[in-house]
């Protein structure tokens, strides 16, 4: 029975050396003893391998390549704030070299080496942009209408020619700064007038926007912060382009004028339209006899006048040669008000 006994023993420990080895892991002091059982190893081996894993975790990790591509891109990004960015600023009739690189803060060699098809002309063409580097020229609307001003406005006729697709102006209005959304507007609303219109009928006559910076202009109250325009009336017998004259209901052009005040009411940026009271009622009568049969864009269009839901004509005793249309804010003018 001893023998027995001996010869299970030494099978036992042969069984675990061989189960030991195949894991790689060292076998317990234990494993000689008499109370030496197989549950006893398994759960030694069990805390052994949770040890070795944990060892394993504390490890410092290595970055992946993924975590070294955003630092590199977040070091691209911030040298490309850093660098100055490319611009382009509209020539208008009139500036020289020396005038524009002083408005843009550059020298007047760099402004030319960025525009080599220029480099010979003694001033640069009008009409034409110049590519430049520095600092950022956001326009700004500052302030009121009536009391207010403007920062790096557009000009809406910068060649100098007075004439646009559509619209006209007069030689003699040197006030034609505006914001970029107004400026846009009133092109948008020259070239739809010209897909109904050929060229043989006469343009939409433009007045004044607002003065370079800002400020009060001479004969009006307000046009000082680039939102307000003055847009002539259509008349049967038109004036020369760009020029005013006072009109009455039985003068005016109601279906060209029609399709002109309606591209200013169909635009969200449009905030307010002035326009003398009797003309208003003339317009008010021609819109309830055109749209007679289609009543949703009767009420559309209806809602626009005194009394509607999204009032935007206002009657006065004032403008009678000309419409007065002013624009909401632009979106990011912190410094605008109402």
């Amino acid at each position: 029975m001893q023998v027995l006994g001996c010869v299970k023993s030494l099978i036992q420990q042969l069984l675990l050396s061989l189960f030991f080895g195949l894991l790689m892991i060292s076998p317990p002091t234990d494993l000689l003893s008499s109370s030496f059982t197989f549950k006893s190893a398994l759960a030694k081996t069990k805390k052994q391998s949770s040890k070795a894993k944990k060892s394993k975790s504390k490890r410092p990790k290595k970055k992946s390549k993924k975590a070294n591509k955003k630092k590199s891109k977040k070091r691209s990004k911030k040298t490309k704030k850093r660098r100055a960015k490319r611009q382009y600023y509209r020539v208008f009739k009139g500036e020289s070299w020396s005038g524009i690189a002083k408005r843009l803060k550059v020298k007047v060699k760099s402004l030319k080496r960025w525009n080599r098809r220029y480099k010979k002309y003694r001033r640069p063409p009008a009409g034409k942009r110049l590519a430049f580097y520095g600092p950022l020229r956001n326009t700004e609307s500052v302030g009121r209408p009536n009391r207010g001003s403007l920062k790096h406005g557009v000009h809406l006729d910068p060649d100098g020619d007075g004439l646009g697709k559509g619209y006209a102006v007069s030689m003699h209005r040197p006030d034609l700064w505006g914001t970029p959304e107004l400026v846009k507007l009133i092109k948008d609303c020259g070239s739809s007038y010209r897909r109904y219109f050929s060229r043989k009928y006469a343009p939409i006559p433009i007045g004044d926007l607002s003065s370079r910076k800002g400020g009060r202009l001479k004969s009006h109250k307000s046009h000082q912060s680039g939102r307000d325009v003055d847009v002539g009336f259509m008349r049967k017998n038109p004036l020369s382009k760009g020029y005013f004259k006072n009109t009455t209901a039985r003068q005016m052009n109601m279906y060209a004028q029609w399709v002109v005040l309606k591209c200013f009411l169909d635009s969200p940026k449009t905030q307010m339209v002035f326009i003398e009271r009797k003309l208003v009622k003339a317009l008010k009568k021609y819109i309830k006899r055109i749209y007679k049969k289609r009543k949703k864009k009767l009420n559309k269009y209806l809602s626009f006048f005194p009394g509607g839901k999204h009032k935007a004509i206002y009657p006065d005793q004032v403008h009678k040669s000309h419409m007065h249309v002013r624009i909401h804010c632009p979106k990011g003018d912190r410094l605008c008000s109402h």
